[in-house]
């Protein structure tokens, strides 16, 4: 005996076929389809392991609560972690194929390490990511570069983009009166040679207008006494505040409309940190033919006030570490 089936021409099928439809129908409307536990739609393919939006959103949140943390330190967590979440196959193979997409150099690859052992620290949710044998396997990776680092650090090293004191002011005469290289040269030559420091940091006409938030760091463009105040640092909860003279060759090259010294493409907020780490990079390169980032300013400072004075206690706390650490930087930077 057969019957038909709804919804066809009328063919006439076997009873069993009919039978196992209606089972089979059955059977998938009680199916629950099971959501990840972590979906990204923007960041990942389809292919990756996903978070979702608001789980990212958590682990940055994470990160800004933790008030331990310098705000540098938080932006630059959240900027590796942004580059983490756009790498196939993250949060999968870290170590094989992940970290060696980012980046060649030994350095680099244990800045995002650390980042990732010290986020598993700030957030559940960004911990629930990385597996005990991953996390494993990224801290004894860890420590071998760290020891290595710290081997370099003993015996002293030499670089290909190293350059001295000297040459570095030389190149001064290389970059365009008013330019924004000329600005970005001397904000590293005239003034101790910080890190990225110099983002965010606020236009303001009174030291008073510069104590109303200290989260980031000013030029107080005062007539008299224009100063550069240091809030926001890598190190600033064992240094402190650091204010330094501002000089006239620096002042006479600030933008007189903005809010901001360096400002995006959004009128009257910030540059990231990264972006000046890559306007110090493509300055040097254009206008010196040199390849000079902030550590190689930073290198050439520390060689060049060590080498006046054995280990200069002043021009180690401007820089934001002690004078055994400015040695070390001065040995291998």
């Amino acid at each position: 005996m057969s019957q038909k089936i709804a919804g066809t021409p009328g063919y006439p099928v076997p009873d069993w076929v009919s039978s196992a439809v209606c089972i089979l129908t059955g059977f998938i409307g009680n199916v629950h389809l099971v959501r990840p536990k972590f979906v990204i739609a923007n960041f990942f393919s389809d292919s990756q392991e996903k978070t979702t939006n608001m789980s990212v959103d958590t682990i940055y949140a994470d990160i800004d609560s933790s008030t331990h943390l310098a705000q540098m330190t938080r932006d630059t967590h959240k900027h590796r972690l942004k580059r983490l979440f756009e790498t196939v196959p993250f949060p999968k193979k870290i170590l094989t194929k992940v970290i060696p997409q980012l980046t060649e150099k030994a350095s680099t690859s244990l800045n995002f390490m650390q980042t990732i052992l010290s986020v598993m620290k700030l957030s559940p949710t960004f911990r629930q990511l990385i597996s005990e044998p991953q996390r494993k396997n990224i801290f004894r990776e860890a420590e071998i570069l760290k020891a290595q680092q710290l081997e370099k650090r003993n015996s002293g090293e030499t670089r290909d983009d190293d350059i001295s004191w000297e040459d570095l002011l030389a190149c001064e005469s290389s970059f365009p009166p008013k330019s924004e290289a000329m600005l970005i040269h001397r904000l590293y030559t005239h003034l101790p040679t910080v890190r990225a420091d110099f983002t965010p940091l606020k236009l303001v006409k009174t030291k008073k207008e510069a104590s109303l938030d200290t989260s980031v760091n000013y030029f107080v463009l005062d007539k008299k006494k224009p100063i550069f105040i240091l809030n926001e640092y890598k190190t600033a909860a064992r240094f402190g505040q650091q204010i330094f003279p501002l000089p006239q060759s620096i002042v006479d090259l600030v933008p007189s409309n903005q809010d901001y010294l360096f400002e995006g493409s959004t009128p009257g907020q910030p540059v990231l940190p990264n972006t000046l780490v890559q306007k110090v990079i493509r300055s040097y390169s254009k206008y010196c033919n040199r390849k000079v980032t902030i550590n190689t300013l930073r290198r050439a400072y520390a060689l060049h006030t060590k080498a006046e004075n054995g280990a200069d206690v002043d021009a180690a706390i401007s820089q934001g570490h002690s004078v055994a650490t400015h040695a070390q930087y001065a040995a291998r930077g």
